[in-house]
C-alpha cells in the first residue's frame, strides 16, 4: 500500500510539472509575439499566475523618476504602493530555489501587500535598461522547488522582452526628434504637422530658442600639458563620448532641452526666455568649455 502511495504522489508530481513546463512555454510564445509594452507585462502576470497557481503576480517598472510603479497585477489592484528603487535589496531578495525567503524579501512583501499576507513571497529583478531594474513580485501558495524556477524562467523571459521594446521605443523616439528637427531645418514652421511635433516635445514654437550645433573636430588637436592618469581616465575620448556628455550636460544645465544625437553631428533646441538669452547663452558657452577642456 505505501508503495502504490508513493507511485501516485510520484505521478502527480510529474503530471503537475508537465503541465507547468507546458504553461511556461505558452508563456514563452505569448511574451515573444506581445505588440506593446502593455500587452507584455499583462501576459506575463496572467501566464504566471496560470502556470503555478499563484495568489498574486504583479509586475512594478520604474518611472522616469526611478520610482518602481505597479503596471499590472492578478488579481488587478489601485492601491499598490510606489517604491523607490534605491530602497529596493534587489540582491538580497532573490534566494535559490525551495529556500525560504529571506528577511529582506519578507519586509518587502509587508511593504507590497501588508503584514496579514499569507503565503511564500518570490521576487524576481527585471533588467531592462541603463535605469533601475524593475520587479516581478509573485505570492505563492506553498513553498516549492517547481514554481520558484517558474517565476525566475518568467523573469528572465519578461526582462528580455522589456528590453526590446525599450530599445524599439527609443528609436522610434529618436526618429521622430529627428523629424521634428529636418521639419524646423526646412524652415515649414507654420505647419500643422510641426506644431503637432513641438506640442509632442512640450515646446511652443512662438518661444526664442537658441539652436546648438557640434560636429567632430577635423582639424589638430590643441598643444595641451600631459594629463595626469585620473585626468586621462576622466577624458572624452570619442565622438560618442562627447555627444553622452554634451547631451547630460546641456539637459541638466537647461531643462527642457532638446537634443537629437547622431554619429556625425549633434543638434540641440535650447529655450532662451526672453530676457534671459545672453543668461542662457552664457550657459552653453561654459558647457561647450567644459567638454573641450575634458576632450
Amino acid at each position: 500500500v505505501a508503495g502504490a502511495i508513493e507511485n501516485a504522489h510520484l505521478y502527480q508530481d510529474a503530471t503537475r510539472r508537465v503541465a507547468m513546463l507546458t504553461e511556461l512555454s505558452r508563456l514563452s510564445q505569448g511574451i515573444a509575439l506581445a505588440a506593446s509594452e502593455d500587452e507584455l507585462v499583462d501576459i506575463v502576470t496572467t501566464g504566471c499566475q496560470s502556470a503555478i497557481g499563484a495568489d498574486r503576480v504583479e509586475i512594478y517598472l520604474a518611472d522616469p523618476d526611478g520610482c518602481l510603479q505597479l503596471r499590472s497585477a492578478v488579481p488587478a489592484r489601485d492601491d499598490a504602493p510606489g517604491l523607490e528603487a534605491e530602497t529596493v535589496p534587489f540582491d538580497n531578495v532573490v534566494v535559490e530555489a525551495g529556500a525560504p525567503p529571506s528577511a529582506e524579501a519578507q519586509r518587502l512583501a509587508e511593504r507590497l501587500w501588508g503584514k496579514a499576507t499569507d503565503g511564500v513571497p518570490r521576487f524576481a529583478p527585471l533588467s531592462i535598461g541603463d535605469g533601475p531594474p524593475g520587479l516581478l513580485a509573485v505570492l505563492c501558495r506553498t513553498q516549492a522547488p517547481g514554481p520558484d524556477n517558474v517565476v525566475s524562467a518568467v523573469a528572465s523571459h519578461a526582462a528580455v522582452a522589456l528590453r526590446h521594446h525599450d530599445l524599439v521605443s527609443r528609436l522610434r523616439e529618436e526618429n521622430v526628434v529627428k523629424d521634428f528637427f529636418e521639419a524646423l531645418a526646412r524652415g515649414d514652421g507654420n505647419t500643422e504637422a510641426l506644431e503637432s511635433q513641438a506640442a509632442r516635445f512640450g515646446i511652443d514654437l512662438d518661444e526664442p530658442f537658441i539652436v546648438v550645433h557640434a560636429v567632430p573636430w577635423a582639424g589638430r588637436p590643441a598643444e595641451r600639458r600631459r594629463p595626469s592618469n585620473r585626468e586621462a581616465r576622466a577624458r572624452l575620448t570619442t565622438w560618442a563620448d562627447v555627444v553622452a556628455a554634451l547631451e547630460s550636460r546641456l539637459t541638466s544645465a537647461l531643462p527642457g532641452t532638446l537634443v537629437d544625437s547622431r554619429a556625425t553631428y549633434c543638434r540641440a533646441l535650447v529655450h532662451a526666455p526672453r530676457g534671459r538669452e545672453r543668461k542662457v547663452a552664457e550657459t552653453i558657452t561654459a558647457v561647450h568649455e567644459t567638454i573641450e577642456r575634458d576632450s
